[in-house]
């Protein structure tokens, strides 16, 4: 609200200071650890229902697995810009869009990351879409199939927010 119309006279300071490479860091680590979440939660559903005649579970040590590795990654990709790779103050909007060496490697990185995710979370829904389908109309089915289908929404959505920036 200090800034409202007067942006340009708070551009510098704001985008130098502390505010900017929190934000930055705050956005960047949520935006990774929510991707990684989605396609670590895809692929406990596909096995879930993939091995679910066999009695196989993924037991709590393994999910706690997971969730490190994906918190880990998450912190070390937002940490980043703050340490040099990239950086979160090139942009007003405090996101490491640097295009140096280092930065142009680091956005890179992040684009095939979530071009992979992308891929890995549609062909799993695909999959499992197709081999409900084709099991008849039985009641837990058509649960299944009603929460594949809300999944298969957040894929669509997730596909349409990341395929322009991937491909520009």
């Amino acid at each position: 609200a200090v800034t409202y119309g007067k942006y340009a006279d708070h551009a510098i300071a704001w985008k130098t200071g502390g505010g900017c490479q929190a934000i930055g860091f705050v956005s960047v680590f949520s935006s990774i650890l929510s991707l990684y979440s989605l396609t670590a939660l895809t692929l406990e559903r596909f096995h879930t229902i993939h091995y679910s005649m066999y009695g196989r579970k993924i037991g709590f040590k393994h999910a706690l697995v997971f969730v490190l590795i994906g918190w880990i990654y998450a912190l070390i990709m937002a940490t980043m810009p703050l340490v040099g790779v990239s950086d979160y103050t090139v942009t007003a909007i405090c996101l490491p869009f640097d295009l140096s060496d280092g930065g142009r490697a680091y956005i890179i990185f992040g684009l095939v990351v979530n071009l992979l995710a992308f891929c890995i979370i549609a062909g799993v829904y695909v999959y499992l879409f197709l081999s409900l389908a084709g099991h008849g109309p039985i009641p837990s089915r058509r649960r299944d199939m009603h929460v594949l289908f809300k999944m298969m929404i957040l894929v669509v959505v997730d596909f349409c927010c990341w395929m322009p920036i991937i491909i520009l």
